[in-house]
C-alpha cells in the first residue's frame, strides 16, 4: 500500500512535466483553447480590482465625513430603484435641533442645515452651480471641515441673519487666483456677501467637489426661501468616537417622543451613520458581483467546453501511445490520472494568464477613470483554483475515454 502511494507521488512531477511538453508542442491549439478561460478569469480580475481600489476609495473618502457623525433627515436613507411612495412625514425643525444639543448628553454639536444650489461671481469670473448651505456657527465642527483662514460663521450672524459668507477651497482658486478673497463681496445667486473665510480643501465624495461649497447664515436663507423654522436635515457629531451609538440612541429617543409616537410605531425620520453609508455602497457593488460572475461564468463554460474538445482530440491522437503505455503495465487509474492533470496544467496556466491581462487592464482603465486600481489576493487565489478546477471536470471525460481503451484495439489504431 504504502509503496502505490509512493509510486502515485512519483508519477505527479512526470505527468506535470509530460503535460506542459505536450502543451508546449501544441501551442496554437492550446492558446485557441484557453483563449474562453482567459477572458473569464481577466474579465473578473479586472473588475475585482476596480472594485477594490472602488472600495479603498469609498471607504477613506466616508471616513473624512468623520468619525460618529449622525445625518437626521425626514426619510430613510437608502437605494431606491423605480418610483417609491414615501408617507407624508413630518418636517425636522430647528427646534428638534436645539433640543438634541440641549437634551442629548452624547452629542457634542449640531448643525440644522438647508441645501440650495446656485452660481457664484466676482467681478466677471463665475462659477458654475456650487452647493449653498444655511449652516450655523457649529457647521465646522458638526460635519469634519476646518477653517483654512478667515473664520467661521459666528452665532452673531446667524442671529442677525447677517450678509456674510464662508466659502469652499474651490471656489476661491475660481474667483480669487491671486488671493485676497477675505473681505472681498461675492454675489451668490442674486444677492452680495462678504467673504469672512475659507475652508480647508476636503476633496471629493463619491464623485462630488466637496471644495465647491458656500456657507450662509441659516436665518438668512430660510427667511428668503421661507422655510421659517423648518430644516433639510441635522447633522449631529457625537462627544467622542465610543459614544456614537449613544448618540444615535439618545437623538432616536427624543425625536420619537417630540413626535409622539407610540412603542408600536415605527421612526417617521431617518439617522444615518457612516456603517449605514458603507451598508448602502456595499448594496449597489453587489449589482456589480453579481454582473461579474455571470460574465465570467459564461466565458468559463466556454473555456471548458473548449479544454474537453482539445482533450478528446488528444486523447485521439495519442491512441497507439495510450495502448504502448497500457501495454507495458500502465493502470488505468495512472492514465486517467496523467490526462486529468494535462487538462488542469492547461486550464491553470489559461488563469494565471488571465489573473495578468485582468490586472493590467484594471491598471489600463484606471488611467481613463476616476476610479483606482486595487488588487485582491483572495480572488487571484479563487481564479486560480477555479480554472484548476475546470480543468479537472471538463477533462475528467475525456481522461475517462482515455482509461477506458481497449489496448490492443488502441494498438492496431491508425
Amino acid at each position: 500500500m504504502r509503496s502505490d502511494r509512493r509510486a502515485r507521488r512519483s508519477l505527479a512531477p512526470e505527468n506535470i512535466r509530460m503535460a506542459l511538453t505536450t502543451l508546449w508542442s501544441q501551442k496554437l491549439r492550446s492558446g485557441l483553447t484557453l483563449l474562453g478561460i482567459i477572458i473569464g478569469v481577466a474579465t473578473v480580475i479586472a473588475m475585482v480590482s476596480l472594485i477594490q481600489g472602488l472600495n479603498q476609495s469609498i471607504s477613506r473618502q466616508i471616513g473624512s465625513l468623520g468619525s460618529g457623525v449622525l445625518y437626521i433627515s425626514k426619510h430613510e436613507a437608502g437605494i431606491q430603484v423605480g418610483p417609491v411612495e414615501r408617507k407624508e412625514r413630518k418636517d425636522l425643525t430647528v427646534d428638534d435641533a436645539d433640543a438634541i444639543a440641549a437634551l442629548c448628553p452624547a452629542v457634542a454639536y449640531v448643525s440644522p442645515q438647508i441645501w440650495d444650489q446656485k452660481r457664484v461671481s466676482f467681478g466677471r469670473a463665475e462659477t458654475k452651480m456650487v452647493g449653498v448651505v444655511g449652516a450655523t456657527g457649529d457647521y465646522i465642527a458638526a460635519n469634519n471641515w476646518s477653517i483654512g483662514s478667515g473664520r467661521a460663521l459666528a452665532e452673531d450672524d446667524v442671529r442677525h441673519g447677517s450678509a456674510v459668507c464662508v466659502i469652499g477651497s474651490s471656489i476661491e482658486e475660481s474667483l480669487f487666483p491671486s488671493g485676497g478673497a477675505i473681505g472681498s463681496r461675492v454675489a451668490v445667486g442674486d444677492e452680495t456677501y462678504r467673504v469672512v473665510g475659507v475652508l480647508e480643501p476636503k476633496g471629493k465624495f463619491l464623485g462630488q467637489d466637496q471644495d465647491q461649497i458656500v456657507l450662509i447664515p441659516l436665518t438668512r436663507m430660510a427667511r428668503k426661501a421661507g422655510y421659517g423654522r423648518v430644516v433639510d436635515h441635522i447633522v449631529a457629531a457625537a462627544a467622542g468616537p465610543g459614544q456614537a451609538e449613544a448618540a444615535r440612541d439618545q437623538i432616536e429617543e427624543l425625536l420619537r417622543r417630540r413626535r409622539g409616537l407610540r412603542a408600536d410605531q415605527e421612526n417617521d425620520f431617518g439617522i444615518t451613520s457612516q456603517a449605514n453609508l458603507m451598508e448602502i455602497y456595499e448594496q449597489v457593488t453587489q449589482g456589480f458581483y453579481l454582473v461579474m460572475v455571470l460574465i465570467s461564468s459564461i466565458g468559463l463554460m466556454v473555456g471548458g467546453i473548449g479544454v474537453m474538445n482539445m482533450m478528446l482530440v488528444s486523447v485521439r491522437e495519442r491512441t497507439r501511445e495510450i495502448g504502448l503505455r497500457m501495454a507495458v503495465g500502465c493502470r488505468r487509474r495512472d492514465l486517467m490520472g496523467q490526462f486529468l492533470v494535462e487538462a488542469s496544467v492547461l486550464t491553470g496556466a489559461g488563469g494565471v494568464i488571465g489573473i495578468v491581462a485582468g490586472q493590467l487592464l484594471a491598471v489600463l482603465l484606471s488611467l481613463f477613470l476616476p476610479v483606482p486600481a486595487g488588487i485582491d489576493l483572495l480572488w487571484v487565489a479563487v481564479a486560480v483554483a477555479v480554472s484548476a478546477s475546470i480543468g479537472l471536470f471538463f477533462g475528467l471525460y475525456p481522461a475517462w475515454r482515455a482509461s477506458r481503451l481497449d489496448p490492443v484495439e488502441a494498438l492496431r489504431y491508425e
